[in-house]
């Protein structure tokens, strides 16, 4: 039996990425329909091709395939062509089965059709007679022609003939007594012909009507949850464009606003991986996310912003966890391992529409007991990354605490597809705000810089950019007035979760006022998202210290500063030997045998420095030490100190991906029991980064200041010279 099981997996292909998924199933649907004359597996097959070539367009996968049908012809206009005379070439028992399954194929070319740009077909294809829908089973999809007619009709300015059209229509008043579900969609499209009319009582009355009679006939069914989010988020975004800031209508729109997200957070929750990885589902998700956030970021008052903060970081921990997963064949140690791949596999159970509620409650048990394991073999914060739970906000706030803390993520608009960007702000009072970027053409150029592939950050710097102008965008009026009204006040703790190309930015280059920068007036740490946050905020460098500096001769760096900052002899061939240097006393170093890892698994150590040749990205980020390369991945499996400095090029660079940041060595670092790490976020110079971390290690070497502090104090005293030489290297948290 294993042998055959074993044949048979085999056998079962493997596709290298969604584009080879896509276009093999696509090209399975278009030969399926060429090679047959049964006319219902014809329709059925080119339908089940028009939406996969729509959802790969709108998901931007491009599609190749081999096919003996002709692979240059829309799939639209062909299964229109084969459905032209169902009613005349189906005759007897037939017909009505033939005639249901036309209903649905003919709305699947329509759909294709219209986002192909060809408006007037869609929408004359779409205005059918009432009697076609009657008598064959097709009753309650009599509504979807009707959305797709004031789509087309939408689309092609004539939002008054499209009301007009749906006008004419007696369909659901005659249907009345069977309380289709479906009706609902009905009102929704009149109620959108009526918001792109200009009247938005009316509109804002049919949405309501649309969004009560769901609730009334279908509301509490999971397979109705994707049709009440889209009321939802219609109805609050129509609200929110009245302009009207009156409590009420406030209190309305956040009320629809949780609606959408709660919605979106079920749905998840039962698609389980499949939204929470870099598949084309997850674009979805994240458009969802960035329509509540624009929605939100316009509202005023505490619940708007705690829903926006609510949405983004949802959104961020889909790419977190996504690209935890798409790694997980580098992540070194077996039951590591066997652990994120039991999750996967646990969670694509989950996902099965025959799943009952039972299973489901099953799988969920199983996978809260696959993350408590997670939990114990590592860290709750990777726990976090593979297996992430739903946000709470309140928990956030309470772990930003005396600090203030800023958020930025980059979502997608759900119309076009650009970029939104919205920022939170968390004080210390626990006041929250959330408001988007306008981003100008000094952010505009930095993200321009920086998204190109092989970019590196000195090419920004050569641009002479505007750290004032940089500031002035990216930081609220009320952080930057608190930071510079009084100066004689000890500098504020500010935490920073950036996102997508802005986890690249200097942020201690930035300029507050005349000659003032960010790190003058704050203390910097990062964290990769606000729920990494344990609350626990990292105390003073502990010893003792485990110290790996690799010198220029055993292809490292030049680490003559740091060497003697440590009070460490150079070996006669020039190698630095690995150490254990003493923190809080004048305890002589001791030489270590071994490999820096090794070292990492005897208990007991405050502080790890690290100096020598980084490179690489993702899990396969490393650095280059005596003994061989230590990886980002295995780096998750190894117990890390409290504090880590890392003098080393890259190892602190999060790459620009528009779907969360990535899990790199610094991550590694962090989810394997570090609070506090410093390292560089791009190519830096050796000398200048040998002085910072000279200046770091003698002020944590009296065991009272904590590893972010120094960093400051550090970057402060060389903040008179070019940004590049001081601004590169920064601390990170959790």
């Amino acid at each position: 039996m294993g042998v055959v099981n074993a044949s048979k997996a085999r056998e079962k292909p493997v596709y290298r990425d969604e584009s080879a998924l896509f276009s093999a199933a696509l090209g399975m649907h278009l030969d399926s329909a060429s090679a047959t004359d049964d006319l219902s597996i014809k329709i059925d097959s080119l339908g089940a091709a028009c939406v996969i070539a729509l959802f790969s367009r709108l998901t931007e996968i491009d599609l190749e395939w081999s096919t003996e049908s002709d692979s240059t012809a829309r799939f639209g206009p062909a299964l229109l062509r084969e459905l032209a005379d169902v009613r005349e070439t189906r005759a007897g028992e037939e017909i009505d089965g033939d005639v249901y399954t036309a209903v649905i194929a003919r709305r699947r070319a329509i759909r294709e059709i219209r986002c192909d740009g060809d408006l007037t077909t869609a929408a004359d294809e779409a205005d059918r007679d009432d009697r076609e829908f009657a008598g064959v089973g097709a009753d309650h999809h009599r509504a979807e022609y009707q959305v797709e007619l004031m789509f087309a009709l939408l689309l092609d300015g004539r939002a008054g003939d499209a009301r007009e059209r749906l006008a004419g229509s007696g369909f659901w008043k005659a249907a009345k007594d069977y309380r289709y579900p479906s009706e609902h969609r009905f009102h929704y499209a009149d109620g959108l012909g009526a918001w792109a009319d200009g009247d938005l009582t009316t509109a804002a009355g049919l949405l309501e009507r649309a969004h009560r009679h769901l609730r009334r006939t279908g509301g509490g069914s999971a397979a109705y949850d994707i049709e009440d989010l889209v009321v939802s988020l219609a109805r609050a975004d129509l609200l929110a464009s009245f302009g009207d800031r009156s409590v009420s209508v406030v209190n309305e729109v956040v009320d629809r606003l949780e609606d959408a997200l709660r919605l979106t957070e079920r749905i998840r929750q039962r698609w389980g991986v499949v939204s929470r990885s870099r598949s084309p589902l997850s674009v979805a998700f994240r458009r969802i996310y960035g329509d509540i956030a624009r929605v939100a970021a316009v509202l005023t008052g505490r619940q708007a912003a705690e829903i926006g903060l609510r949405a983004v970081l949802s959104a961020k921990q889909t790419g977190f966890a996504g690209l935890m997963r798409a790694g997980r064949t580098h992540v070194p140690g077996r039951r590591l391992r066997n652990l994120i791949e039991q999750a996967v596999a646990a969670e694509n159970e989950a996902v099965k529409p025959s799943l009952g509620g039972e299973d489901l409650r099953d799988t969920d048990g199983h996978l809260a007991g696959l993350r408590q394991q997670i939990v114990e073999v590592v860290s709750p914060m990777l726990a976090d990354l593979v297996l992430p739970v739903p946000p709470n906000v309140a928990r956030v706030i309470d772990a930003v605490g005396d600090r203030y803390a800023i958020d930025y993520v980059a979502l997608p608009d759900s119309l076009d597809g650009a970029t939104m960007w919205f920022r939170t702000l968390i004080e210390p009072s626990g006041a929250i705000s959330f408001d988007s970027l306008v981003v100008g053409s000094d952010l505009g150029a930095f993200i321009g810089a920086v998204s190109r592939p092989g970019t590196r950050l000195a090419e920004f710097f050569l641009g002479d950019p505007d750290w004032r102008g940089l500031a002035a965008v990216l930081l609220p009026a009320t952080l930057v007035n608190r930071l510079t009204a009084a100066p004689e006040q000890p500098s504020a703790e500010l935490v920073v979760s950036a996102h997508s190309a802005l986890s690249l930015m200097p942020w201690a280059a930035l300029e507050l006022d005349d000659g003032i920068r960010l790190v003058h007036r704050a203390v910097l740490m990062q964290t990769p998202v606000l729920t990494a946050l344990s609350g626990n905020v990292a105390g003073a460098v502990t010893g003792p210290a485990v110290v790996q500096l690799v010198a220029r001769s055993a292809g490292g760096v030049d680490v003559g500063r740091e060497r003697r900052s440590w009070r460490l002899a150079a070996a006669v061939d020039g190698q630095v030997p690995l150490s254990r240097c003493s923190i809080g006393d004048d305890a002589p170093p001791v030489e270590l045998t071994g490999t820096f890892a090794a070292a990492l698994s005897e208990t007991g150590w405050g502080f790890a420095h690290v100096a020598a040749h980084g490179q690489g990205s993702g899990l396969d980020q490393s650095l280059d030490l005596p003994g061989g390369r230590v990886s980002a991945g295995q780096a998750l499996t190894l117990p890390w100190p409290a504090s880590v400095l890392m003098a080393s090029c890259d190892v602190g660079r999060l790459m620009n991906i528009d779907d969360g940041e990535p899990i790199n060595f610094v991550m590694a670092l962090l989810a394997g029991g570090s609070d506090s790490v410093v390292a560089c976020i791009d190519e830096v110079d050796d000398q200048f980064t040998g002085a910072i971390a000279e200046h770091v290690v003698k002020q944590i070497r009296d065991g009272t200041v904590p590893l972010r502090v120094a960093l400051r104090d550090a970057v402060e005293a060389f903040s008179g010279g070019p940004e590049q030489a001081w601004s590169l290297i920064t601390a990170y948290g959790r």
